[in-house]
């Protein structure tokens, strides 16, 4: 990821987050999952987005996979 813009991904659709963030993951410098995100996927809909492996996940405490 790349540039100074976070995208909020305030949706409970745990398929809609993954599509926005794999179309943005290349002009965004980061994502943050929103309240609504984690309400409706708690922790496994973290470790799910993390596992698309779109840079460093504090939440999980490590880096994620992948480029």
């Amino acid at each position: 990821m790349s540039g100074p813009i976070y995208v909020a991904l305030d949706t409970p659709d745990l398929d809609r987050a993954k599509a926005i963030a794999t179309k943005v993951r290349n002009h965004v410098g980061g994502l943050k999952l929103g309240l609504e995100f984690f309400a409706a996927n708690g922790r496994p809909g973290v470790k799910e987005m993390a596992q698309l492996g779109l840079g460093d996940d504090p939440a999980l405490g490590r880096p994620c996979t992948g480029s």
